[in-house]
Formats: structure tokens, C-alpha cells, sequence
């Protein structure tokens, strides 16, 4: 008996590895503010009923799929399902599908991260970068460490063409509009002073909250022009409680 699986597959609108949790739709995939919503299913018994639940994790919206539930038998080993999700063209989706044997304790989830059009949250896509100082996370575009969201994970980033003996004050700070999701820093803040054209900057984050997914931002200022530049970070947690 083969183990029960599921797994989001978004091959008809965009084309990413296997294991990618972080989905980008175009706002010419969102035009009617709907999309097929498939996965597949592996490990299946046939002749064995089984139920898949699809659920939306970072916010409440009784709506968003249509169904957002299904039983059935199975005909095969691996079949495919689908259902309607109902999506704005300017927000992050964190969903969740999960198939259940019937009768059994056997069950299967997958969670991914789908980002529609222009949204203003945890940008994944790096912005074109000029030659003066830039900043960037040294996990891009998103970092999957093997912790519990409750953990303490190490972040680092990295300033590139710094000016030798200038002065940079930087912030590490929450880029969340989820208000469930709570993100210390420690520290969060601090001052370099420039010794080399690439330096490191590093904190330890703690994440609070049940989505399993925050994003992070990192602020440095130039303390002679005033300049700033930033960066975001996704960070999937392996598990939350």
C-alpha cells in the first residue's frame, strides 16, 4: 500500500518546480477573479472512499472555493481534482488542501502560498538594482527552514556596494498584514559602519502564529545621504501549533 499524498498543481497558469510553495498569478490569470484550483492526489486504494477539504489559512472567507469539499471512490492509484477558488487580483492567499480515507486514520495535507497581481505584501521577485548600495536577504526568494514557527531562526542579509567608513543604520522589521502573526527580532535594530563594499548584518527572528508562513523586511539607511533600501523575506515554517 503506497502512501497517501496530495499536492497542488498550478502547471496550467504558471510554470514552477514540483516542491514551490510560493504560486505568482499575473493580474491576466485574475481577469475573472476566478481560477481552477487543481491537486493531485497519490497513494490512493480503489474502491476506497475518500474526502478532500480545501481551506484558506491566513484569512476568513467561507466563499473562496466552490466546492470546498468533495467524496469520493477511487477509481485509480493517482487522480486529479479541482475546484473554483474565487480570488482578488491584489492579495495572498495561504491554502490548504487535505484528502482523508474514510474509515481510517489516513490523511494528507499541502499548503502553498499564492500571490495575485500587484500585491503590497512580501515581494519574491528582486527589483533591478543600480549600482548604489542594495540590500538582500541571503535566503531568497523564500527560506524554509526545518523549524516550528515558535522557534528562533537565524536571518541574514547582506549590503552590497557599501562606501568604506560610511556610517549605516539598519531595522529588521514585520512586513505581515496578517495581525495573527507576531515576529520578534533580536536584535532589530543596529548600526555598521562600513569596513569592506559587502557587509553582513544578521538577527535572530521568532515567529508567532498559526499560517505557517511570515514575511520580513530589512530597512538600511545611508546615515550621510539619508538614502534607504530594503528587502523582503518569505519565511515558510515546517509547522505550526
Amino acid at each position: 500500500m503506497s502512501n497517501l499524498s496530495i499536492q497542488f498543481d498550478f502547471s496550467y497558469y504558471v510554470t514552477t518546480p514540483p516542491d514551490s510553495k510560493i504560486i505568482e498569478l499575473s493580474v491576466n490569470h485574475l481577469k475573472s477573479k476566478k481560477i481552477i484550483t487543481t491537486v493531485v492526489a497519490e497513494g490512493l486504494d480503489p474502491g476506497r472512499q475518500y474526502r478532500i477539504e480545501y481551506d484558506l489559512i491566513n484569512k476568513f472567507d467561507p466563499e473562496i472555493f466552490v466546492p470546498s469539499s468533495e467524496t469520493f471512490y477511487a477509481s485509480k492509484t493517482t487522480q486529479k481534482f479541482s475546484t473554483i477558488a474565487n480570488l482578488d487580483s491584489s492579495e495572498m492567499y495561504i491554502i490548504k488542501a487535505t484528502i482523508s480515507k474514510i474509515g481510517s486514520n489516513s490523511s494528507a495535507s499541502d499548503m502553498v502560498t499564492v500571490k495575485c497581481g500587484n500585491i503590497d505584501g512580501c515581494p519574491t521577485t528582486p527589483v533591478v538594482i543600480s549600482s548604489k548600495e542594495y540590500i538582500r536577504f541571503d535566503n531568497r526568494p523564500v527560506y524554509q527552514p526545518s523549524y516550528k514557527c515558535n522557534a528562533q531562526i537565524n536571518i541574514g542579509a547582506t549590503i552590497f556596494n557599501a562606501i568604506k567608513s560610511r556610517e549605516y543604520n539598519y531595522e529588521f522589521l514585520s512586513g505581515e498584514t496578517n495581525p495573527l502573526n507576531i515576529i520578534d527580532f533580536y536584535p532589530s535594530s543596529g548600526v555598521i559602519i562600513a569596513g569592506d563594499s559587502t557587509q553582513n548584518i544578521n538577527t535572530i527572528a521568532k515567529f508567532t502564529g498559526k499560517s505557517g508562513y511570515f514575511c520580513i523586511k530589512v530597512l538600511v539607511t545611508d546615515a550621510f545621504t539619508l538614502n534607504n533600501f530594503e528587502d523582503h523575506l518569505l519565511i515558510q515554517c515546517s509547522t505550526c501549533t
